[in-house]
């Protein structure tokens, strides 16, 4: 009787250490405790897009972190780390569990943190005499962002994920090839298409869920991950779908991923059904060793739109341009 007391006594403490463990590591994978300074009604920092892929921001000028919404977490090199504490920001490093995929889509267990404080904004946008829109920043960022979490790394690209990206309301803009973090749909764009999360035994170690966009490729839907860190391809699908190309398909060497290049098929003239907007668009057949069905609607469209990946949502604004061969389906 002793023995199996001893041993039950021991079974709750081994399921009592295993779930603070658990606990402890949910909420250590958080960005609870990130605020923007100077706290306004709806915070606005306008932020350029790298030339060349991936697409990258310049929070401010010199320093740049690539944009992923297909990263679980955001991460950040030794070498960035330092370039901030040159600008004079806080950056410490601490102890701290981060379990997510990186932004280059492999599984990250970092058993390192950078807690820092980040600039970002600061550029306004300029219209010249013939219409061109460029981007020329102020002398100042417009908000730090205090208590910004990070995954300590070696080298690689610092990277802006899905546990940073979802606090905001994400308004790509196409002329000037930059990006405003908002916390509110400005009023002239409205709802083209519904996001949702599609749930992984993962997502209750890690968070914040990923996006997923169900469309319709050569009338053959699917549910497709929504990943602006997608380089060149705009849309792709796995090698065994090409059974259901309409059209004759190409060969093409893509660049995907640090130092990856992969063979794909390429279809030039497929047709897409993305929400309430259809038309002709290059898909790619490839395996990558990541998800097999993903979209970078960056990729996709030549008009600005906001993705609100805590909403569930991509808005588009209201105009009659087509969006790079995507027009509206007329009803």
């Amino acid at each position: 009787m002793k023995r199996k007391s001893i041993i039950f006594a021991g079974a709750l403490v081994f399921l009592f250490v295993l779930a603070s463990a658990f606990v402890f590591w949910v909420t250590r994978c958080t960005q609870g405790n990130m605020y923007a300074e100077p706290a306004t009604d709806d915070v606005h920092a306008l932020m350029p897009f790298t030339d060349g892929m991936p697409f990258c921001l310049e929070a401010v000028p010199g320093f740049w972190l690539k944009f992923d919404t297909g990263a679980d977490i955001s991460t950040l090199t030794e070498a960035d780390a330092q370039k901030l504490r040159d600008l004079g920001y806080k950056v410490e490093e601490s102890f701290g569990p981060i379990a997510g995929r990186d932004g280059y889509g492999e599984t990250l267990f970092a058993w390192r943190r950078y807690t820092v404080d980040l600039p970002v904004g600061g550029y306004e946008e300029h219209t010249d005499s013939a219409g061109n829109v460029t981007v020329r920043y102020t002398g100042r960022p417009s908000n730090v962002l205090r208590n910004v979490d990070f995954a300590k790394i070696d080298s690689g690209l610092s990277t802006l994920g899905l546990d940073l990206l979802s606090k905001f309301k994400l308004e790509c803009r196409f002329d000037s090839h930059s990006v405003a973090f908002t916390e509110t749909i400005p009023a002239d764009y409205r709802r083209v298409v519904d996001m949702r999360k599609n749930m992984h035994l993962t997502d209750f170690i890690w968070s914040p869920s990923r996006s997923y966009i169900i469309i319709s490729v050569n009338q053959s839907s699917n549910v497709y991950l929504m990943d602006t860190g997608l380089q060149r391809a705009a849309i792709k699908k796995p090698m065994e779908a090409m059974a259901y190309a309409k059209h004759t398909l190409r060969t093409e060497t893509v660049p995907m991923t640090r130092n990856r290049t992969f063979e794909a098929y390429v279809d030039d003239d497929a047709w897409i059904d993305f929400g309430s907007r259809s038309g002709s668009k290059k898909v790619y057949y490839l395996d990558n060793g990541e998800e097999p069905f993903q979209v970078n609607p960056l990729n996709v469209f030549t008009q600005n739109l906001v993705v609100d990946i805590e909403g569930g949502a991509i808005y588009f604004r209201n105009a009659a341009k087509p969006f790079n061969g995507i027009a509206s389906r007329r009803r």
